[in-house]
């Protein structure tokens, strides 16, 4: 007599499977967090290098703490090539869990040194502050990952 195996085979509803996967994507989220986003204050700059690699930049905090609402920010750009230093082109704030942009009331410089003033972050969230800029004419980006609480 030949051997037989029994198979169990379960079926899932489409509103089944979703209940499934929200609940793995909910216990994913409490367990490890959101992506993380670097707390930005007067003590802790953040520092990247530019997307193309044509610059490194360091945000600075001016006041006590990132909060909700205006901010004031410090923008040092300095170019890895020795070359023409950096020219800041555009600044803009992204809350992208929301599709939300903001734009500072004004942009000073001095030499390598932006000052960003008056930058709302109106949501407590993840903010993402784009930085664009061109050396020698090459343009460029950078872009910093902020937690307003």
């Amino acid at each position: 007599m030949p051997h037989c195996e029994s198979r169990t085979r379960m079926s899932i509803s489409p509103f089944g499977f979703a209940a499934v996967i929200s609940t793995l994507l909910a216990f994913q989220i409490g367990c490890i967090g959101s992506p993380a986003q670097a707390d930005l204050s007067t003590e802790h700059p953040l520092e990247s290098q530019s997307t193309r690699g044509l610059a490194d930049a360091k945000l600075s905090l001016s006041g006590s703490a990132l909060t909700r609402g205006n901010n004031d920010l410090v923008l040092d750009l300095t170019a890895n090539s020795g070359s023409l230093p950096p020219t800041l082109t555009n600044v803009v704030a992204i809350m992208p869990a929301h599709g939300h942009s903001s734009t500072p009331e004004a942009v000073d410089s001095s030499g390598s040194e932006y000052q960003i003033l008056q930058l709302p972050l109106f949501m407590s969230g993840a903010w993402q502050i784009q930085c664009d800029f061109t050396v020698g004419g090459s343009p460029d980006s950078v872009a910093f990952d902020v937690d307003v609480p």
